[in-house]
């Protein structure tokens, strides 16, 4: 079987997916503060140091392959709980493409890091004239802008891979390909969705960030409505040259 995926026209579904988020999360609100506080505190604490972001990487999938599936089950009317952030630990079914995925996402930590600390790429490309710009210089460094690039490109193929391996069971290359492609066909949906996110986070911090304490769940909760309406019910055939040959509006 092929999977099928749609081209959102409504640039304002993004209106739609926080209310079904906010609807997902006010069933079960400590929950999921509970889960979302337990994984910015990790991969936070994790990330303050080298090995740590490496690790941060194995880690990562696995805990929001956890969150998607315990949204999942939420979505269908099932009881979940806060050990649900770890079901993804305990399937054979997809726990080595999970373990794939990290191992990717640290070939893309040691990228950075060579990026920003050798010679190669860290000269200096262009100083700006105080004058011109009211500024005294303005650099920036092959290292920087690469950097930059691989880190975009490594936001957009994680956009939809997570759920598609845990939700339709897709191969971890097959999954990164296909979700580029949806980010892609469905960028000007998810823009004014992003911009939404920015303004809510923003009005959040307002009373002295409390209100991110449920902002930040329904926007994770919202996600996994992003990823429904853009993807159907359906089993992934890992073929991705199939797969993206198969794209339908």
């Amino acid at each position: 079987m092929t999977t099928h995926y749609n081209k959102i026209k409504d640039i304002k579904s993004g209106i739609y997916w926080l209310k079904s988020g906010w609807g997902i999360f006010k069933y079960n609100p400590i929950t999921w503060i509970a889960i979302l506080l337990t994984i910015i505190v990790t991969l936070g604490l994790l990330n303050n140091f080298l090995i740590g972001k490496f690790i941060a990487m194995i880690v990562a999938p696995f805990l929001v392959g956890g969150v998607y599936l315990t949204l999942d089950k939420s979505n269908q009317g099932n009881s979940i709980s806060y050990l649900g952030l770890f079901s993804a630990l305990k399937s054979n079914d997809f726990k080595k493409q999970l373990l794939v995925l990290g191992i990717i996402g640290m070939g893309v930590v040691a990228l950075d890091y060579i990026f920003h600390h050798f010679s190669l790429f860290t000269h200096q490309m262009r100083r700006i004239n105080k004058e011109i710009h009211g500024h005294p210089y303005v650099t920036y460094t092959l290292g920087g802008v690469l950097s930059r690039i691989i880190n975009t490109l490594w936001g957009i193929a994680l956009s939809f891979s997570i759920p598609l391996v845990v939700l339709r069971k897709a191969k971890t290359l097959t999954a990164l390909k296909i979700s580029i492609t949806a980010f892609l066909h469905n960028f000007m949906p998810l823009f004014v969705y992003y911009i939404m996110l920015i303004i809510l986070i923003f009005i959040s911090i307002i009373p002295f960030g409390l209100g991110l304490f449920i902002s930040l769940p329904v926007i994770f909760c919202s996600s996994y409505f992003v990823f429904t309406a853009i993807f159907k019910q359906c089993t992934i055939q890992n073929n991705s040259e199939k797969i993206l040959e198969d794209y339908k509006d």
